[in-house]
């Protein structure tokens, strides 16, 4: 009798990407859905339906349009940008008043016929009409929609001439109230100016300022002579005290000194002095000394020599003592000059402090005059301008284009928004069927081997009872495989780990189990042969990568004492499997890798022993490096073994690529 038995049908075995999503599209199951037709169908029909019921609904809306552009207020003026922008938006603000739509609804009222369409309140004609620019020229477009065409090009036009009658009437009332009120200010600011003036004029006459320059006036230019005069006689002062003082040198010297007078009359006399001694001279040389005593015309030619000698002497006395005297005398009248000078100097100083005063006054008035002055030929040149400007040259707007009778309305656009209408109905559909199917699905179950994943169905056929007894299913169905890490995720892992942490991922990735890891003691690590060797029930020794080599290398050598764990835990000793788990998930969270809750000590070793399937290994002897592997276990890595007969280890790569060079 034939009897249900389990059976394993292979559905696809493609990979899948990394987000873990399955691929249904081939599978019996997803084709053996009958009802996606009807849902799809019914979905796009009512979407259809609803969303072209409400497209064609809703009601036509027309525009009527009209382009006004602004002229300059002086011919030929160019404005920069920021003052168009801002004239600009002065007229949208005015076009769009409160004041300005009251007269527009005004405007309309009286209007004969149908009033279909036209605004009955403020609101409405508020609602209907908008104003924008267009572009950076001052062009502004001013529109109005509704549902009636005809009463558009109305409301518009009405609008536009309400705005051209209140300008102008306003731009008329704003120039003549300018203008009076100018012609006021003007009139009162003569005669401030007029009052100021004479104000001016009567200080002037009554503290004798003459010019506004200060030295032009007689107060002024009396003090500076008395200061010139007494400069004058205080370097004379002092001339006089350095010629008294030379003479009195050079007498002490013993050098003549003489007035200038003087000097002509010693001077005769040192000449006729000298006449004398040459004469004598002569004498002496012709004749004997006795002969000289006997001759009388020698004897007075030595007398009158000795005569002459006498009153040049005394000469020379008379002329020193003179000229002694008349420098002393100099001296004395130059400092009498400069202390009545000094006096009359301090007595007008209480004069010239008086008429500093007033000047300083008077400078303040004549500061007050100038600027009331020109504030009053400010006015008169702004009244002028107000004069010239005539009407045509002030700011305002011109109609370039008026308001039409629109022919067809701007929106809805029925065509396009059926078709987005009919698509949205149609992405509907798809979604209403994707979510039937995501909701009805049953017996896909996606299985994961070891990175290179495959779906299965478990299904049941009929077998006899004596060639396949009912029993349950292999153990290696049943096992669940860890996740396998990339070696972009290991590298991204290694790096964001702790100078802890890094070690211990290194060496699950020699095919050491947590356990073996956490037990690891510096005895066990031969950095000399570049081996670990373990013992207990699974001894076998698996050559040491040099990337972990490093990182043990650079360990201090007093910490590398052969009982000491290589991983020490928080209550000292070695390292519990546990707190080693909890270590590679934060790195994993550290390294921002996806689904870190996966990434465990046991998908390290599991990666480590895919590599070595994928090389073709064979699979007795990978006991020689991750030690026992249960037999289940061993048969979920066969169905990833490449065809053709194993390798032994010694034709493998035992090194993990990312553990090879060093960082």
């Amino acid at each position: 009798m034939p009897h249900s038995s389990p059976h394993v049908e292979l559905i696809s075995s493609e990979p899948y990407s990394g987000s873990g999503q399955a691929r249904l599209e081939d599978s019996p199951a997803h084709r053996a859905s009958p009802h996606r037709l009807r849902v799809f169908l019914g979905v796009f029909a009512v979407a259809c339906l609803l969303g072209i019921t409400y497209t064609f609904m809703r009601p036509a809306v027309y525009q009527s349009t009209a382009i006004l552009v602004m002229a300059s207020p002086v011919a030929g003026e160019q404005g920069d940008q920021a003052s168009r922008s801002e004239r600009v938006a002065l007229q949208r603000e005015i076009l769009t008043s409160h004041s300005l739509l009251i007269k527009v609804l005004d405007e309309l009222s009286p209007i004969e016929g149908s009033r279909d369409g036209l605004p009955r309140t403020v609101d409405d004609l508020n609602d209907m009409i908008s104003v924008s620019a267009v572009g950076e020229a001052e062009i502004l477009q001013v529109r109005a929609e509704g549902a009636e065409p005809k009463a558009l090009p109305v409301v518009v036009n009405t609008w536009i001439d309400t705005y051209l009658s209140t300008q102008a009437a306003s731009r008329k009332t704003t120039a003549d109230s300018a203008d009076a009120a100018l012609r006021q200010q003007s009139e009162a600011l003569s005669e401030k100016v007029a009052d100021k003036r004479r104000a001016l004029e009567n200080f002037r006459q009554q503290n004798d300022i003459l010019s506004m320059e200060r030295d032009e006036n007689r107060t002024l230019a009396k003090l500076k002579g008395l200061s010139d005069s007494l400069n004058k006689a205080s370097e004379e002062e002092v001339n006089a005290e350095a010629r008294l003082n030379a003479m009195r040198a050079a007498l002490a010297d013993g050098k003549p000194v003489a007035r200038i007078e003087d000097e002509r009359s010693l001077a005769n006399l040192e000449q006729r002095a000298t006449q004398l001694r040459e004469q004598l001279k002569g004498y002496e040389e012709r004749f004997t000394p006795a002969y000289m005593e006997l001759d009388p015309n020698i004897k007075a030619l030595q007398r009158n020599l000795a005569k002459t000698e006498d009153d040049l002497r005394s000469k020379r006395r008379e002329a020193q003592q003179a000229a002694l005297t008349e420098a002393e005398q100099e001296l004395a009248s130059a400092r009498q000059a400069s202390g009545t000078l000094q006096q009359q100097l301090d007595e007008y100083k209480q004069t010239v402090a008086t008429f500093t005063a007033r000047f300083a006054e008077h400078s303040a008035l004549q500061e007050e005059l100038g600027e009331l002055e020109q504030l009053y030929r400010d006015v008169q040149q702004r009244l002028v301008q107000t004069e010239v400007i005539s009407e045509h040259q002030l700011p305002r707007l011109e109609v370039l284009e008026r308001a039409y009778l629109p022919e067809r309305p701007v929106r809805p656009l029925y065509l396009r928004d059926a078709a987005i209408s009919v698509a949205a109905a149609f992405v509907l559909g798809m979604l209403a069927v994707w979510l039937y199917e995501f909701f009805t699905r049953r017996g896909v179950h996606p299985v994961a081997a070891a990175g290179r994943p495959f779906f299965y169905r478990i299904t049941e056929r009929a077998q006899p009872v004596a060639e396949f007894p009912v029993e349950q299913p292999a153990p290696a169905i049943g096992y669940e495989s860890p996740r396998e890490l990339t070696q972009a995720e290991v590298m991204e892992l290694i790096e964001a780990a702790n100078e802890v942490t890094g070690p211990a991922i290194m060496a699950l990735l020699h095919g050491l189990s947590v356990e073996e890891v956490a037990g690891l003691r510096w005895a066990d690590v031969d950095l000399d042969q570049d081996q670990i060797r373990l013992g207990g029930r699974q001894a076998r020794t698996v050559p040491l990568a040099p990337r972990l080599r490093e990182y043990l290398t650079a360990l201090p050598p007093q910490g590398r004492s052969g009982e000491l764990a290589l991983w020490v835990g928080e209550e000292g000793g070695h390292a519990e499997p546990a707190e080693l788990d909890a270590m590679v998930e934060t790195a994993a969270y550290d390294a921002g890798l996806t689904r870190p809750a996966e990434i465990t000590s046991r998908a390290l070793r599991h990666t480590y022993l895919l590599f070595l399937v994928r090389q073709g290994a064979r699979l007795r002897d990978l006991g020689r490096v991750a030690g026992h592997i249960p037999p289940t276990e061993l048969v979920t890595y066969g169905k990833l073994c490449p065809p053709g007969q194993g390798l032994p280890l010694e034709q493998v790569e035992l090194i993990y690529p990312s553990l090879k060079q060093p960082a």
